[in-house]
């Protein structure tokens, strides 16, 4: 398999369907401002293209070189389009192999809409789903992907964000245990790794937030004196309020960081879970190594119990599935 397959379109169960048009994927902010690349300056667009797991993005990060100058917070963002359900579809049947193909052919797709559409040089650093973690700009530079929050300076240094595009429309559902674990694992490694920001909201005063504005239909930020580092935002602290979600609030993000990645207490216990992929292993106690005691189709609705643990890396969560109590691990429900 290659980190950067060929264009095609994506049709995951081999059949007729149509190829997707990656135009209508795109939520982001697209209108330019002076920020952004016009197509006579357009360099290589800086693009990794490939999947990897919370363990494999750890070690990644601690080879990568982030240079003289490293980022300094995160913002967050959710696609709203493509939906989880719409980046997954197709799935039921293939090997984790056919997956992570799939979904590595629907990346390249978003980047060449970027490349050659937009005519950006830069996207977001990360796509994150119910799986993977997605390596899509390198994160040594500046991206694209919240306008003013993409970088600025202080004092003469430069301060530049990493942009996180959680895949899923977020506006009335919260992020699933198993995104939110993935997220929680990303945020968390970057934090371990870098030092240069800290597990805080930067914008918990309002009177701190940069603002928005509008000056000829042309968003603006009135306040770029207020633009902060060190800590954790979303695209909604500067040009786009609808993004990472309604449902996606600074109190919910903030407690998915800070809590091991998954949700916890009364946002967790009762809740109800579908069943991603087929013939989910049901175990008698957390890990991959213990006895399993049902088998859950594609599908399937759990209700999560109020326990969870992190077993090698992965979350595993006590659910119950009719007249059967056991443990899964999480990143399989939505």
């Amino acid at each position: 398999m290659t980190d950067q397959p060929p264009v095609q379109p994506l049709t995951p169960d081999n059949s007729s369907t149509p190829p997707i048009d990656y135009s209508t994927w795109l939520p982001l902010d697209t209108e330019p401002d002076e920020t952004d690349p016009q197509p006579d300056s357009l360099g290589e667009f800086s693009y990794v293209g490939k999947g990897v797991t919370p363990e494999e993005f750890g070690t990644y990060l601690q080879s990568y070189d982030f240079g003289t100058i490293p980022p300094d917070y995160i913002i967050l963002h959710h696609t709203a389009v493509p939906t989880l359900a719409t980046w997954t579809a197709g799935e039921s049947g293939l090997s984790d192999d056919q997956v992570k193909q799939k979904r590595l052919v629907a990346l390249h797709g978003l980047m060449v809409y970027y490349r050659d559409t937009l005519k950006w040089n830069a996207g977001p650093h990360l796509f994150i789903d119910d799986r993977y973690i997605w390596l899509f700009s390198e994160m040594n530079e500046p991206g694209i992907h919240a306008m003013w929050g993409n970088s600025h300076h202080n004092g003469g240094r430069l301060h530049y964000s990493i942009g996180i595009e959680v895949v899923g429309d977020y506006t009335q559902q919260q992020w699933s245990p198993a995104v939110a674990h993935m997220v929680n694992a990303a945020v968390n490694a970057l934090r371990q790794r870098l030092q240069t920001f800290d597990l805080r909201y930067m914008y918990a005063d309002p009177a701190s937030k940069p603002g928005l504005v509008f000056v000829n239909k042309s968003p603006r930020c009135p306040h770029p004196e207020r633009l902060s580092w060190g800590g954790i935002s979303s695209h909604r602290d500067y040009n786009k309020p609808a993004c990472p979600g309604n449902a996606i609030s600074e109190a919910f993000y903030m407690g998915v960081l800070n809590g091991g990645g998954q949700v916890t207490g009364q946002q967790a216990a009762g809740a109800t879970r579908t069943v991603g992929s087929g013939g989910l292993h049901v175990r008698a106690n957390p890990g991959a190594d213990q006895a399993v005691v049902a088998v859950l189709p594609h599908g399937a609705s759990v209700t999560l119990l109020n326990e969870s643990q992190v077993v090698d890396g992965s979350t595993w969560v006590k659910v119950q599935a009719g007249s059967t109590v056991g443990w899964v691990n999480q990143r399989f429900l939505e």
